[in-house]
């Protein structure tokens, strides 16, 4: 419906929600990659190393969806924490673990 609408222009309610939404989304992108991989790997992971997957759940916890244990949700993020951490320093490169 919305596809139809924007490509008869007929809606501008909805290619007006299209547009916020993209606008949104590229005005978030930038700051989420200076808080998740600047911040958590470039900075903190540099010095921390291990903890820093930790720290990384901790920060998600208030986001998380309906709320799960803080032990499962440290399991989970020290996980793949673990992961984008060893990218980033095979690479050398802050944008492989941010796209992963």
């Amino acid at each position: 419906m919305v596809a139809a609408a924007l490509v008869n222009g007929t809606n501008g309610s909805a290619w007006s929600k299209v547009t916020t939404g993209l606008e949104s989304f590229f005005e978030y992108l930038p700051m989420v990659f200076l808080l998740e991989e600047v911040w958590f790997r470039g900075v903190l992971d540099s010095h921390l190393y291990h903890s820093v997957s930790a720290l990384w759940g901790i920060w998600h916890y208030p986001i998380a969806g309906p709320q799960p244990s803080i032990i499962s949700l440290l399991v989970v993020h020290i996980a793949i924490g673990t992961l984008l951490s060893r990218a980033w320093r095979r690479s050398g490169n802050l944008l492989v673990p941010g796209t992963s």
